[in-house]
């Protein structure tokens, strides 16, 4: 399949004759540089293909652990503020393509180190390394077309540095279109 690039989010498309998803991997880009991260997503999500569904995951970088309900670290004072204005700019990106954010709903284990006590029964992707400030946060996660994104949980196993490794279960089956694809016509042209 034929994989495209732009800025720091590619995608390809899975087609099959019982799946039809066009998946983009992100990596975005922190403070300033998120609006384009997020922009960059847009342009290849309004790209995909006819009648794919859409599934986008990876390091988003935004930070949605402050805003959950499992947050261990909820009486840090202002801690709603943090990424406040970046979920909301999450928000608009998910509204507009009509998807839903799936967030880790289990870690298979535990981050290494100082964290690992705190944070078990959080849905937490990234810790700081060694002594570097700040507080474990849940910035990699999945958002997709309804239905398509069943489950996604993380695994600190196989995790390198300071993010966890995600996983996720779709039902990739082709969902049957209930819609014709149409053309649309000027009044002047008729």
């Amino acid at each position: 399949q034929k994989c495209v690039w732009r800025g720091r989010c590619g995608a390809i498309h899975i087609h099959t004759a019982n799946t039809n998803i066009y998946a983009i991997g992100l990596h975005a880009s922190h403070g300033d540089g998120l609006p384009g991260s997020l922009r960059d997503v847009a342009v290849l999500a309004k790209g995909r293909p006819w009648g794919a569904r859409l599934l986008i995951l990876g390091d988003w970088n935004v930070d949605l652990l402050p805003a959950h309900a499992a947050d261990p670290f909820a009486d840090t004072c202002g801690r709603m503020d943090r990424h406040a204005f970046e979920r909301r700019w999450l928000d608009s990106l998910v509204a507009a393509f009509h998807l839903e954010v799936i967030v880790p709903s289990r870690s298979i284990d535990a981050p290494a180190g100082k964290w690992a006590e705190s944070t078990i029964g959080a849905p937490v992707t990234r810790v700081p390394q060694g002594e570097a400030p700040g507080l474990p946060s849940l910035l990699d996660f999945a958002a997709g077309s309804r239905g398509l994104v069943q489950e996604v949980w993380s695994s600190w196993a196989a995790a390198p540095g300071d993010h966890a490794m995600i996983v996720v279960n779709l039902n990739a089956n082709v969902m049957p279109r209930k819609w014709k694809k149409t053309n649309w016509a000027c009044r002047d042209e008729q």
